[in-house]
């Protein structure tokens, strides 16, 4: 059977946005007890090529909208931060005296809205993969037959 993708504009939470892009990439954490964590993401698993075709613009895309809303966040640091310098250089910031001003506005941040063209794969053809982990903003926004 021929992959069927279709191209649909969503709108997506930047918040979302986030989320799925360490879905879609993997992501290194730490675990509870401090040992290190890796979650490989769709891209890196056992996927038809002419799947993965398709992914690699969505995550250059959402790449580009996340380094966005950093650039914004990273300006609130400094719009409530006070600055301090350390001796090799490095700039700090500390939030303490307008740390909940600070979160107010990141949430504000986080809640906005973008529009983006997804493609949409049946949930067989993208998420196939035995896996741990639920990938439901992959599933959300990448499947045309996804029921939440």
């Amino acid at each position: 059977m021929a992959l069927k993708v279709e191209k649909v504009e969503k709108e997506i939470l930047i918040s979302e946005l986030i989320s799925l892009e360490h879905e879609l990439s993997g992501v290194d954490t730490t675990g509870k007890d401090g040992e290190k964590i890796l979650i490989k993401g769709v891209i890196s698993q056992d996927l038809l090529a002419s799947v993965k075709v398709h992914l690699f613009p969505l995550l250059e895309k959402i790449g580009s909208e996340k380094d966005n809303f950093y650039k914004v966040r990273d300006e609130l640091v400094k719009k409530y931060g006070k600055k301090s310098v350390s001796d090799d250089g490095v700039d700090s910031y500390d939030l303490s005296g307008n740390f909940e001003k600070y979160k107010l506005e990141e949430a504000d941040l986080l809640e906005q809205k973008i529009t983006i063209t997804f493609p949409l794969f049946s949930i067989d053809d993208l998420l196939s993969f035995n896996s741990s982990h639920s990938f439901y903003y992959t599933a959300k926004y990448l499947t045309y037959d996804f029921d939440s």
